[in-house]
């Protein structure tokens, strides 16, 4: 409790504009911006109505593909390099700091998901939570990373492949901060905060795959396929 109410007298404030930073960056929706100007329509009216990579990929073209999945890792990445400056030069605490790079990371999440720009209508964020991890802990990163790419290897899907990638997640950031990080002297506090952070993404990333779920459990989920142009 103690540590608790030592973050929110010194941090309160610039957490609160790391979360607004990070949803105003993660509502910048690239592949409505690319397919609108591109293409003259609105990705969300093309194949499966997302508004992400996959569909960009499947529905438009690798290049504006390419272009968006960029875009949207860029977009988590700035955000959370200028809230570790913001902390750094505040507070100075690399516990501090980090919890504020979460807090902007899971705002850009959010942002992502339900656009500010765009009538709260966005993608399912998984990009953008790759982006996050890697700036906030690589090896939650690489190990939902892997996670990815064995499944997607295996079945082609990509959806199930980014399902398993948020389990990864969820359940390698509380291993990795209960058995490793806490017994490098950071606090309980830390610990707490980061895997409900992580909770909090995996859910977000597997709840907006709801959809894919269902069509999963019924056989009916497409592989991979590119537009070409």
């Amino acid at each position: 409790m103690n540590e608790l109410s030592l973050y929110m007298s010194n941090c309160l404030f610039i957490s609160i504009i790391a979360a607004v930073l990070g949803y105003l960056s993660g509502s910048i929706n690239f592949s409505i911006l690319l397919t609108r100007t591109t293409v003259k329509q609105d990705i969300r009216t093309l194949g499966s109505g997302n508004a992400g990579f996959t569909n960009v990929l499947r529905s438009v073209g690798k290049a504006q593909a390419i272009i968006t999945f960029v875009g949207d890792f860029i977009k988590a990445v700035i955000p959370i390099l200028a809230t570790q400056l913001l902390f750094h030069y505040t507070v100075d605490n690399p516990e501090y700091t980090s919890i504020g790079k979460y807090i902007c990371g899971l705002f850009c999440i959010i942002g992502h998901m339900f656009p500010a720009y765009f009538g709260l209508k966005g993608g399912k964020g998984v990009v953008t939570s790759a982006a996050v991890l890697f700036m906030t802990d690589y090896r939650v990163f690489l190990f939902s990373v892997a996670a990815f790419a064995i499944v997607f290897l295996i079945s082609k899907i990509v959806s199930l492949g980014s399902i398993f990638a948020a389990l990864a997640c969820f359940i390698s950031t509380i291993c990795v901060n209960y058995y490793i990080t806490y017994y490098q002297g950071y606090s309980m506090l830390y610990v707490i905060t980061v895997s409900v952070i992580a909770t909090v993404i995996s859910f977000l990333v597997i709840y907006r795959h709801k959809s894919n779920i269902k069509r999963l459990m019924k056989g009916e989920e497409q592989r991979i396929t590119v537009k070409q142009n």
